[in-house]
């Protein structure tokens, strides 16, 4: 009772205050309970795949349709990291780990994938800055960005056993110098090389003989990327298309462009500096 006389008195004499009070007390409830406001979340960073475009979901290398083959009942499919225990090629459901029964093998999975990724690019890095000295017209970084988009970092069935890391098709009859993979069509051919050296050097030749004449001037990374689509993006491609030229992959057409891919992978991956890395240690 003697509380309620004293807050009643305090009332009296202090009403401006008591009103400014119960005004902030309002919009407090107001503003937590009644009208909330959107607290903006700062998405996770996730893991980049072949591509890394937003709006591409599609993949392009030769093989990409490829199925698990059947493995005896008994035997387990997969090694305690989830790598295939009786192949050395992937899936491409499998690459994106979506065999992995548990988060420890996810982990695992996850793990070996990062190594397996620099360690390609590293290597294939290397291989395509000695191969610019044979032929310096063509960027190294072009080299090691398109044998990541066909050869899924060298994880492809064509790639693991065909040694054909730039999804080159076969003209020839000669079943002993072809694999089947389904691209453009099921049953399409690809040329199987003796090594990824072979691979390399084929592709170069190509690069060289069908597409360097379409540079004109000082050949540089982005005429490069013209010359191989038609332009860089798709409806550049499909108007050099529709005027009777070629381009380099079906996909130059598709909803991201194949050069703006390229173009990706060299700036998420930094093909640019590792590659430049090599001949500024000297060690080519």
């Amino acid at each position: 009772m003697y509380i309620l006389k004293f807050i009643a008195n305090f009332v009296k004499k202090n009403i401006e205050f008591t009103f400014f009070l119960l005004v902030l007390v309002i919009c407090f409830v107001f503003s937590v309970f009644i009208h909330p406001q959107e607290t903006e979340i700062t998405p996770k960073p996730v893991e980049p795949e072949i591509y890394i475009t937003d709006c591409d979901t599609q993949v392009v290398y030769a093989g990409r349709f490829d199925e698990k083959p059947v493995v005896k009942r008994g035997k387990s499919k997969y090694l305690l990291n989830g790598v295939p225990r009786y192949r050395t090629w992937l899936t491409i459901d499998e690459w994106r780990g979506r065999h992995c029964k548990t988060s420890k093998q996810r982990k695992a999975f996850r793990k070996w994938k990062h190594h397996q990724i620099d360690s390609f690019i590293e290597y294939m890095s290397f291989a395509a800055v000695v191969e610019s000295k044979v032929f310096p017209d063509i960027p190294p970084e072009l080299i090691v960005a398109q044998s990541i988009l066909e050869s899924n970092f060298g994880k492809s069935r064509l790639a693991s056993d065909a040694n054909n890391f730039f999804g080159h098709k076969y003209n020839g009859s000669n079943k002993h110098l072809f694999v089947v993979a389904a691209d453009d069509s099921p049953y399409d051919r690809f040329t199987k090389y003796r090594s990824l050296w072979f691979s390399l050097r084929g592709h170069s030749t190509l690069l060289m003989r069908r597409y360097r004449k379409r540079i004109k001037g000082e050949p540089n990374l982005t005429k490069w990327l013209y010359a191989l689509c038609g332009g860089i993006t798709v409806e550049q491609s499909k108007r050099w298309r529709a005027r009777g030229n070629s381009v380099y992959a079906t996909s130059c057409m598709t909803e991201v462009c194949y050069s703006q891919k390229l173009r990706s992978i060299i700036n998420i991956y930094s093909l640019t500096e590792r590659c430049s890395k090599f001949t500024k240690l000297g060690s080519v």
